[in-house]
């Protein structure tokens, strides 16, 4: 079975077929307890303006604390904290089997004609759970070039902070009202990460060949040596009876409740000041977002998008979780409010713009904590702005490309 599973071709079909259970097993259960904690933070809103009005709070200080801080808090755990307790013990679970590892030791020869090694895939995989640690773990590629290229290129990768946002949109445009086709948004959603990591190889060796370009003596037999040290022992590549107890530590614990708190962390600040910057007027004309907003407008409405969409992108540097917490936010100051579907819709939203949204989630500039990691593990500002532009870039052009795709083929509303 070891032979079997380590072979490349069934490594290959086997892990892209696991991933897309995996995917059709978190959209198809992730809603359920999405709903419950709507429902829970919803009396918990209830609750909490009724303690306001006995305390008689202010107004104002009501509104930053129950609109700003609860509204956006609550908005992140409801959409992130289902789809990462679900995918992160699964993810965890392969890790600790070997399957990971394995797939690192198969791709290595396939990933160094794009300029890479098998250690960008490790590093690949560990940007699914985070862009950050993604970047951390470059450190086990011992060519400093090579060891570039992947820190810049770790951003292509969604991050489970992106995650929910993917799994969302794809939930409510991509399956009907009975919640069949959970096995098409699984498929969809395959198809955007398998599409993410081949960007991320394509953008390699690009930069292999251009601004990081290897040098010849990072070619010679001495050095290829080195760059497989961390291949070397072949019994890390047999399967494991993995240590359930260890692996829910370190999905629930390490993983799920350690980002979430990150998210929570940066949702609160980043409510109140959406808050500050949407309620206070500039010179009597609109807020400081509503004028956002309204400048960004149209440039996004050329790329399938609208103001507040670009603008909620920019909102969001301190973490992906808050995409949808801040557009939902955003598109409150035109008065909609209510359930997520209803709302995006009303503000002109359909398959096209989903899609659009998507393409832009998987392809923007990653998120600060990311970009620190960058300028920490490089010392270099550098390649810090090069990993923040070089994805955006693609995303806008991405955008592009496919606004005239929809135009060839008609279906652009």
């Amino acid at each position: 079975m070891n032979k079997l599973i380590s072979s490349k071709l069934f490594t290959s079909v086997f892990l892209a077929g696991l991933l897309c259970f995996i995917f059709f097993i978190t959209i198809k259960v992730s809603g359920y307890p999405a709903a419950l904690l709507s429902h829970l933070f919803t009396i918990g809103e209830y609750k909490l303006r009724a303690f306001a009005s006995c305390i008689n709070l202010h107004p104002l200080l009501e509104s930053a604390v129950i609109d700003g801080i609860y509204g956006m808090v609550s908005r992140v755990i409801t959409v992130a904290l289902p789809p990462m307790a679900i995918f992160f013990p699964v993810f965890t679970l392969l890790e600790e089997c070997g399957l990971l590892r394995i797939v690192s030791r198969n791709t290595d020869t396939p990933l160094k004609k794009c300029g890479s090694c098998g250690g960008q895939c490790l590093s690949m995989l560990m940007g699914f759970g985070c862009n950050a640690c993604g970047v951390t773990g470059c450190r086990i590629i011992d060519n400093e070039k090579k060891r570039l290229r992947a820190v810049i290129t770790n951003g292509f990768i969604p991050c489970n902070g992106k995650f929910p946002t993917l799994v969302t949109l794809i939930t409510l445009f991509f399956i009907d009202s009975e919640g069949s086709g959970s096995f098409k948004a699984s498929l969809i959603l395959l198809t955007v990460f398998a599409f993410s990591v081949m960007s991320s190889l394509l953008v390699t060796k690009l930069l292999s060949i251009s601004i990081l370009k290897d040098e010849e003596k990072d070619n010679n037999p001495e050095n290829i040596e080195r760059d497989h040290t961390y291949l070397s022992d072949k019994n890390d590549f047999l399967l494991k009876k993995p240590d359930i107890c260890k692996v829910l530590i370190t999905s629930v614990i390490e993983r799920t409740l350690s980002v979430m708190s990150r998210a929570v962390f940066s949702a609160a600040p980043a409510g109140l000041f959406i808050w500050a910057i949407s309620t206070f007027p500039v010179s009597g004309s609109g807020s400081i977002l509503s004028h956002l907003v309204t400048f960004l407008d149209p440039f996004a409405r050329f790329l399938l998008l609208d103001g507040a969409i670009l603008a909620s992108f920019l909102l969001s540097l301190p973490a992906n979780e808050i995409f949808l917490p801040i557009l939902l936010m955003t598109y409150s100051l035109s008065g909609e409010t209510g359930a997520l579907l209803p709302v995006l819709t009303a503000n002109g939203w359909n398959e096209i713009t989903a899609m659009a949204v998507i393409i832009f989630v998987v392809f923007h500039f990653p998120c600060m904590t990311t970009l620190l990691t960058i300028k920490k593990e490089t010392g270099s500002l550098k390649w810090t702005a090069l990993g923040f532009l070089i994805p955006t870039v693609t995303g806008l052009m991405t955008l592009f490309t496919f606004r005239l795709l929809a135009s060839v083929l008609q279906v652009l509303p």
